[in-house]
């Protein structure tokens, strides 16, 4: 991260902060005995003009909008924990909309946008998106982010099997669950009382799937950091 002045080093610890968020205050996770849930929570209601950037935002997302989507961007915004940033980056992966992993980087981001998120930082000038993220810590003390998915709706769908024709298990309310392991479409999971189902998304998310970051700078909310990872 190429800062070195002093306004830089509270953007530096600002990010390592937003670390530990998902990697130190989601420690280990063990089998969950009872059912925990991280709840949705958006506050972006609470500052008018944020609230106005984002839904600005959201809309030139879903037109696919790259220059519009670009604008809103810091000059130096992070894409990645290997020293990827900056707004030609973003228009890049924008104009390619491939997120590594074979996915769309604009349904990533839009889902980001969406789900609603936290004002974070001195005097509410940082806001985190989406909430799974940005409060997974304070509902999931005990999660491993590596290890956990969040149900986003309080009707998300957990199969029987993986295969696309498979039964409803059951379905969950904003539950947390275990991820098991990876899969395509469906991931293998854990649920709170030791059954093994399989989930997807949308319905599911990690904590440490995409979010972004908005700073206020000079009066002006910019998103200064797109990322997914640890």
């Amino acid at each position: 991260m190429p800062y070195r002045n002093t306004s830089a080093i509270v953007h530096l610890l600002w990010i390592l902060a937003i670390g530990l968020v998902t990697a130190t205050g989601l420690a280990t996770m063990p089998a969950l005995a009872d059912a925990v849930k991280i709840l949705p929570v958006d506050q972006a209601s609470q500052d008018p003009k944020f609230l106005a950037v984002r839904d600005k935002l959201l809309a030139a997302v879903r037109r696919r909008d790259v220059e519009a989507v670009v604008a809103v961007a810091a000059e130096d915004i992070k894409l990645s924990f290997g020293g990827d940033y900056g707004r030609d980056q973003f228009r890049q992966r924008l104009a390619t909309d491939d997120n590594g992993e074979g996915g769309s980087y604009w349904a990533e981001l839009e889902w980001a946008l969406k789900l609603g998120g936290v004002f974070n930082g001195d005097h509410g000038r940082q806001f985190c998106t989406p909430y799974v993220s940005c409060t997974g810590s304070h509902q999931c003390g005990d999660c491993d982010p590596f290890e956990t998915l969040v149900a986003v709706s309080d009707r998300a769908p957990v199969y029987a099997t993986a295969d696309s024709e498979s039964a409803i298990l059951t379905h969950l309310s904003y539950d947390v669950v275990t991820l098991v392991d990876y899969g395509s479409p469906r991931q293998r999971i854990r649920l709170a009382d030791g059954r093994i189902g399989y989930v997807a998304f949308p319905d599911f998310r990690s904590p440490i799937g995409y979010r972004a970051y908005f700073e206020k700078r000079e009066g002006r909310w910019q998103m200064r950091i797109f990322i997914a990872g640890d």
